[in-house]
């Protein structure tokens, strides 16, 4: 991934691109197990990983989205392979993927460097709104002025 500190855009597809953080049934579409889980271990990572600071995310029918904010490359990586890990290991005991595999390799992971692509990035999170699977900017992350400077000093 070799990312510099900074704020980021990740993207994580689901093996294959299949829609499988969604279901759909008569009424509409929500969460399906699998996305419960990325959702419930997407709000520890802040948890495990202090030195992370969880923006906006969203959970879309074969992709997770989110911005980070980080002060170490190697943070958001470490985070992210465990976010990555504890989803597949508890997906596979649970029985809630059938080939074992959740994720794509890789996924992409994009430095934000204006306060423009931050408020870009954040739009197309909130994108995911109209479906009711997004999260929502928490308390104590820098106001855009802070976030525009540390992307652009990073």
């Amino acid at each position: 991934m070799g990312v510099t500190s900074g704020i980021y855009a990740v993207t994580l597809w689901t093996a294959g691109r299949l829609p499988a953080l969604v279901s759909f049934d008569g009424r509409g579409v929500a969460v399906s197990l699998l996305g419960r889980l990325v959702l419930e271990r997407w709000g520890q990572l802040a948890s495990a990983f202090p030195e992370l600071a969880i923006d906006e995310f969203a959970i879309l029918p074969d992709r997770f989205r989110a911005v980070v904010h980080c002060r170490s490359p190697a943070d958001l990586e470490l985070g992210l392979a465990w976010f990555r890990a504890a989803v597949a290991q508890e997906a596979r005991l649970a029985r809630l993927s059938l080939s074992g595999v959740v994720w794509e390799s890789g996924g992409d992971v994009i430095a934000v460097e204006s306060a423009d692509e931050l408020m870009t990035w954040r739009r197309r999170i909130r994108a995911g709104r109209a479906l009711g699977l997004s999260g929502s900017l928490p308390a104590g992350l820098p106001s855009l002025p802070q976030a525009a400077a540390s992307a652009a000093g990073a």
